[in-house]
């Protein structure tokens, strides 16, 4: 067996998992029961926002940049215009900007650090390269 080396990926896209439209798919049963004339089929619009929430609302990381996907629009920032990463208590990330802004990363977690770092091209530093206090030891995996 040959051992690949695989290209460094140039993209990563953050999402829910496919799995969510279960979810939408059980929203779509119990309105059902709700539909009782045409006027009631207009419940069927928030399965279908759910879906679209669902399809639409991502975090993408590239070489050049982060782009927020939100329901109605999105954000481009360039790495260029980030200062840092904040991590919050529940390992949710954000990138804090030269602009004084914070910018919500959604679905990304700490574990995705290394993935981020690999992208920005050493912009921002990967978890192994961050500086520890003397005395500290590594975390092995």
């Amino acid at each position: 067996m040959s051992d690949t080396v695989r290209p460094p990926a140039s993209r990563a896209v953050f999402r829910l998992p496919r799995s969510a439209y279960l979810a939408v798919l059980f929203l779509v049963l119990g309105v059902t029961v709700l539909v009782r004339g045409y006027v009631w089929l207009l419940v069927y619009l928030v399965p279908l926002g759910a879906a679209f929430f669902i399809a639409r609302r991502a975090t993408v990381l590239d070489s050049d940049g982060i782009e927020v996907r939100a329901v109605l629009g999105r954000r481009r920032v360039p790495w260029a215009d980030v200062a840092g990463l904040a991590v919050d208590e529940r390992g949710a990330v954000a990138a804090s900007l030269i602009s004084g802004d914070v910018l919500q990363l959604p679905y990304v977690r700490v574990s995705h650090l290394p993935v981020l770092s690999g992208l920005t091209g050493g912009t921002i530093p990967a978890i192994e390269d961050v500086p520890r206090p003397a005395g500290t030891p590594r975390r092995r995996r």
